[in-house]
């Protein structure tokens, strides 16, 4: 099982038709072993759920910098636990 954010089910057009096609997208972002992991639930045959939202990481003030990593904020399947 694959847990994303509730922004990829909120949006999902803009990622893809269905979830495997949202973690394919995903997966262009990554790279080593986070694409390695993503390669693996793929070819397993990807189930999704989506992740209640964490309101509190909305930001206050503006994003200076851009990290890719903040669109992956709890997402477990990516750190191996």
């Amino acid at each position: 099982r694959v847990g994303l954010n509730r922004i990829f089910e909120w949006y999902g057009k803009d990622f893809g038709d269905d979830d495997e096609a949202k973690v394919r997208k995903i997966r262009t972002w990554l790279t080593g072993e986070k694409a390695e992991r993503v390669d693996r639930a793929l070819e397993a045959g990807v189930e999704v759920y989506y992740l209640e939202y964490d309101w509190g990481s909305d930001a206050v003030q503006p994003v200076r910098d851009f990290d890719v990593n903040m669109c992956f904020k709890g997402v477990s399947w990516l750190r191996g636990t």
